[in-house]
Formats: C-alpha cells, structure tokens, sequence
C-alpha cells in the first residue's frame, strides 16, 4: 500500500469519529459497510471492498456506543481488514478474523481521544468567564479536532502503511494450509455474535415468530433481504404535535439555525471523560448568546454562557429537543424571568437528557440502524455497492429529519410536549413496530451470512454417509446456523455472556473444530 492510499485510510478513520458528517460519522462513514466500500475505491476494486466491508459489519450490527463507552472499534476494524482483504487476496470470512483484533486494539485510541479533549473542555471554561463565544468555537471545533485527526490520522495511516503488507506477506506465506481454512472457517462463525446482540433488544413478545419466518424465507424461498421492504413498518405520523406556535421570540431565525446546527454536528466535538457533551451543549447556545445579549454585555453574556459550561449527555438527535427547550427558556431569562436560570433550567435539562437518551438510543442504535444495516448488506454481499451508498445516504437524512424536528419541537412546544411524547405510547408502538421487522430481518441474515457445515464423512457397509447432508440438510437446509444463533443468543441473554467472550468462545471452537476436520 502507497503512503498516500494509506493517508487515506487514516483520514477515512478520521471522519468516523469527526463531526463533519452531521456529526454522525458513528451512524453512517464509521460503519465497515461503507468504508469497506471507501478503501476498495482507494485500493482499485471498490466492489470487493464493499462485499468485505458488509462481512465484517454483520459482526458489530449490534455494539452499541453509549454513555462514553466503547466496546470495540468497527471502523477500524473495517478499514484494516478491507485493506488486508483486497491486498492479500483474502475471502469475506476470512477477513472477518482478520479483523476483530484489530477492531478491540482500536478502543485504545478511543481512550486517547476521550482524554485529549479535556484541556479543551476547560480552554472553553474560560472563555465562558470572559462571555467569549468565539473561544468557545477555538476551543470545541478547532483545537478538539486537530487533536482528534492527530489520534485517528496518524495510527491508522502506519497501520495501513506497514501492517497490512505484512498480512498479505503472510497470508501468501501461508495459502493452500490448514490455517487459512481454519481463518474461513473461524469467519464464518463470528458474524452470529453480531446478530445475536441485535437480538438481545427486539427478540421478544410478538416478534419473536418474525425471526424464524424471516429464516425460513430465505432458506425455502430463496427471497432477496431487500424483498422484505419497509412497508412492514409504517410509524403513526408526528404531524400533529409537530404544530408550531405563533409566539414571537426574540432570537431570529438564522441564529435558532446555526443553533441547531452547532448541536447536530458538534455536539460530539470535544466529548470526553470529565464532561461529556458539556462543551458541545454550551457550543450549541453560542448562537442564542449571541443573539441575545449585545457584545459590550459582558456581565449576561458571561453568566448566560456559565449556566452550560456542566456535565451533559444524551442522544444527539433526540436531544435537539432540550436544547430547543434551553433556547426558549433563555429567551425568557434575558426578557427578566431570573428565576429561571437557578431553578427551572437545571431540573429541565438533567431531567429530560435521560429518558431521551434512553429512547434515543434505543430508536436509533438498537432499532434503525441494524434495519437499514441489514437491508443494504443484502445488496453489499451480492457487490452491488448501491448497498453501503443507499445507507449512508439514507441514514444521513434520517439523522437530520429527526435532528431538526426534536430542535422545533422542544424549542415550539416546551417540555410539557416533549414529555408527552415520550408517555405517549407512540415511541412504544414504533419500536414494536421495528422490533417485528428486524427480527424478520435478522433470521434472514442467519439463512444468509452465517456458515457453518460439518465436513464429517462416514464409510458404512451401505455405502458413504454424509452427516451434513443426509442429517442436517434433511431436516432443514441451514439448520446448523440456526441452532448457532439461538444458542449464541441464548448464552448471551439468559446466561450473561459478554459479546466478546462469546467470540472468544467461537474464535476457539472454530479453531478446534476446523483443525480437526469436523466443520
């Protein structure tokens, strides 16, 4: 790999974990799907890279990132084994192996990231003392991200640089052995994990029947994921509560704009282990600062600007619906209702950012994602790379429809409306909703990408018996990976068993049994 393909790679990393994509780089670049897609481009067989990158994300469709932590590093993970895979002339499965350790070295630069921010959380402090809401954009936007890209550019880029010819010298090293059947072997088996984490939140009640309907679709039917359309969910429309006031407010509008805005993109853009979202919150008030107090107004400035200088954390997107809220209340405060600020503002904003978290996390990372994840790695394994582009594309809508109807919302509505919404039992009903289509989704993708066969061939007086295809393919096609999933969801449900002990647990059995000849 050339130092400038390697480059590359280091700024594609980069944008995962930057905020220039919506601030969602997580949600949508950050995905193996789509850099799969980005480094076969880089590499000269972008469909390649797509059908290796759609492999390894079937392992992480269901890690969640939440409250600051961070199992494992999917981004990394795909742009290292897409890059091996492609060099080295490596299979999908095989890949996959390649790249879990790769993906949980990777939490270690989250870490560095987490703690690099800090000096700038208090840069904006400061400025906050002095009512200086450029120092806060110095401190959140530009010093936060140089030394972001410095963390994620610079790693990623000797990685690619170095590590992956080495993969490909040993894999070449090493062609035709039991070790590479060994590698397909342990691959085919990992990407169960990721879809047995998914199952752990939308496998119960009502949709429990949807999983197994969506296997045997596949299996007896032979129906494409994409012939599954979203028709099956259909959420009730928000039309209604999404009415918007005629009370005149102070802020104009292009201010409340780039309020928004600053909180979709940046809220992320300083996050660290001391305060979170905090900096990200008081970047997003900025503009309502600004419009609100005069520049020789240092004195209400400053105090405006202190009251968000705290500990903040909930979904980004939901979330735009507390700061709407703080947007009005500190229309209020600046018009003479002081009380306000000591007493209302705090209990509002620590009382909404969890149960929207709680939600949020769950609509977007546990419900959404893994659906439209799931629908385009059907068309991603095939290599069509209309897959990881139709997700980005539609996953970055997606992030902003709700991004700015949650601004309107909480800022228009107040958070009697907000509160309303939540105990509404229309949140409950979408998720049930999504629940049912992705558990068809998910037995879909077992009949689909999980392998597993036995190679276990018996000489009997009647003649040879084949296990796997006079036992288990007559019982039912694909009845191996099914049991698979349910026993790997099982341990990791009912028994405890964290995602990375199950791979463990399926890294070494897949050794064993590989070695030894029996799958």
């Amino acid at each position: 790999m050339s130092f400038l393909q390697a480059l590359l790679c280091g700024i594609f990393y980069y944008l995962n974990a930057g905020p220039w994509i919506v601030g969602g780089g997580y949600y949508t670049f950050g995905k193996p799907l789509v850099l799969g897609f980005f480094v076969g481009l880089v590499l000269g067989d972008p469909v390649q890279g797509t059908i290796v990158g759609a492999a390894i994300q079937l392992i992480y469709l269901g890690v969640m990132s939440t409250g600051g932590s961070y199992p494992a590093d999917p981004a990394l993970a795909g742009i290292v084994g897409t890059a091996a895979a492609i060099s080295g002339g490596l299979s999908a499965p095989e890949a996959v192996a390649i790249a879990i350790p790769v993906g949980l070295a990777g939490t270690v630069l989250f870490n560095l990231r987490m703690l690099s921010a800090v000096p700038f959380t208090h840069m904006a402090d400061k400025a906050a003392e002095k009512g200086d809401t450029k120092g806060v954009f110095l401190a959140n936007v530009v010093g936060a991200q140089v030394a972001l890209a410095a963390i994620y550019v610079i790693p990623c880029t000797i990685i690619c640089m170095f590590g992956v010819d080495a993969i490909s010298g040993l894999i070449n090293a090493l062609a035709g052995t039991t070790f590479i059947r060994v590698l397909g072997v342990v691959g085919g088996v990992l990407s169960v994990v990721g879809i047995a984490m998914n199952m752990k939140a939308i496998f119960k009640g009502d949709a429990i029947p949807f999983f197994f309907i969506g296997f045997l679709m596949v299996v007896y039917f032979s129906l494409n994921m994409l012939s599954r359309r979203v028709a099956l969910l259909r959420p009730p429309s928000l039309r209604g509560m999404m009415t918007m006031s005629d009370e005149i407010k102070r802020v104009p509008a292009k201010a409340m704009h780039k309020s928004f805005w600053n909180w979709l993109v940046f809220a992320h853009s300083c996050y660290n282990y001391e305060r979170l979202q905090g900096t990200g919150f008081l970047y997003a008030m900025c503009p309502i600062i600004d419009a609100l107090y005069a520049k020789d107004d240092v004195e209400g400035r400053r105090k405006a600007m202190q009251r968000h200088t705290a500990f903040f954390n909930t979904e980004v997107r939901l979330g735009g619906a507390i700061v709407g809220l703080t947007a009005a209340m500190e229309e209020r405060i600046a018009a003479g209702e002081i009380e306000l600020a000591n007493d209302l503002m705090p209990s509002v904003k620590y009382g909404l950012m969890g149960p929207i978290a709680g939600v949020g996390d769950t609509i977007i990372q546990a419900v959404l994602s893994p659906i439209l994840l799931s629908l385009c790695i059907g068309l991603a394994m095939d290599g069509n790379v209309a897959g990881p582009l139709l997700y980005l594309a539609m996953f970055v809508a997606l992030l902003v429809v709700m991004g700015r109807h949650s601004f309107q919302l909480g800022y228009k509505k107040g958070d009697e409306a907000i509160m309303g919404l939540l105990e509404s039992g229309l949140i409950n009903k979408l998720i049930t909703a999504a629940g049912i289509m992705g558990c068809t989704v998910m037995g879909a993708l077992v009949a689909n990408y999980v392998s597993l066969s036995t190679t276990i061939n018996l000489e009997l007086t009647t003649g040879a018996f084949d296990l796997q295809a006079d036992v288990f393919d007559a019982i039912m096609p694909k009845a191996l990976p099914l049991a698979l999933a349910l026993f790997v969801y099982w341990l990791m449900d009912k028994r405890g068993v964290s995602a990375l002990r199950m791979m463990a647990y399926l890294i070494f059995g897949g050794i064993v049994l590989g070695y030894l000849g029996i799958v």
